[in-house]
């Protein structure tokens, strides 16, 4: 466990101006562990010192909420946090994927400090299902979403988003476990849901 200040406030940042832009309620929530590992006070005082120059987005912390810690996170974020939280950063990822309803779903995007940018699955490219017609591809198509935000189609990924987003609001999703749906059939899901909202 290595952190440096410039290598969190390159995280924190991007998670303000990520709020600014996509977030409507303006609030950015940063969920730490400080509590139980002292060096991610290193987080606690980024956010709050980067944090003053976002006037206009409320911080939500630890601080002040003891759920936002990480080990409360993993057993709250997928029955509530959905609803009440819209951005947060994290020196702790790993429990993220439950607010997309398991490891098959959510979308990565990796940068670097130029102009590289990967978009993928967070899983990984999951090779023991290759050519089984099983593999999940919600998140590879979420992936799709932040790719086209990050090429200033913004209209276009929410679509996308939107139309993930509305399968698994309908249940039409029975399960994110790869073998649930066969993967050609949820790709038809999406398509079908962004046809219908865009014609």
């Amino acid at each position: 466990m290595l952190y440096t200040r410039k290598g969190i406030e390159r995280v924190i940042r991007y998670a303000y101006e990520l709020c600014r832009k996509r977030n409507a309620k303006k609030r950015l929530t940063l969920v730490d562990k400080a509590n139980a590992v002292r060096a991610q006070d290193l987080w606690t005082r980024t956010f709050a010192e980067v944090g003053k120059e976002y006037p206009e987005i409320e911080q939500d912390h630890a601080l002040r909420r003891r759920d936002v810690h990480v080990d409360a996170q993993e057993s709250r974020v997928a029955s509530t946090w959905p609803w009440r939280r819209t951005s947060s950063a994290t020196s702790s990822p790993t429990s993220a994927p439950c607010c997309r309803a398991g490891w098959g779903s959510p979308p990565a995007a990796t940068s670097t400090r130029g102009a590289s940018r990967l978009f993928e699955p967070i899983h990984g490219s999951a090779p023991k299902y290759a050519g089984q017609n099983k593999a999940n591809p919600l998140a590879t198509i979420l992936a799709v979403s932040l790719m086209l935000n990050h090429l200033g189609q913004a209209e276009a990924g929410a679509a996308v988003e939107e139309a993930v987003a509305q399968c698994l609001r309908t249940g039409k999703v029975r399960s994110p476990q790869a073998g649930a749906h066969k993967t050609d059939e949820l790709g038809k899901m999406v398509i079908a849901e962004l046809t219908r909202k865009v014609g």
